[in-house]
């Protein structure tokens, strides 16, 4: 699932979508990797949608005081392929 999600990104990406047309993308990916317990990344696609929102800054607010479980020590951002 995440790697069609990517793929869904970068299709896009490549397409000329940009800014708030990005935005499902990335709350696609972020809650994927959230419901997989990949709290970085999930932390990491919501922090690209939240920097598209800039002009709402009520939703802005709302996700970026939102609780995440602690993650475990191992992850990291080193192997992720980002688009």
């Amino acid at each position: 699932m995440k790697k069609l999600l990517l793929l869904q990104l970068e299709c896009a990406q490549n397409a000329g979508k940009t800014g708030s047309e990005l935005i499902p993308a990335y709350v696609s990916l972020a809650q994927t990797y959230f419901d997989d317990k990949q709290f970085e990344l999930a932390i990491e696609f919501y922090r690209k949608e939240l920097e598209l929102r800039h002009d709402n800054p009520g939703q802005v607010k709302k996700l970026d005081s939102a609780d995440f479980p602690p993650s475990p020590p191992s992850a990291t951002f080193q192997n992720v392929p980002l688009v």
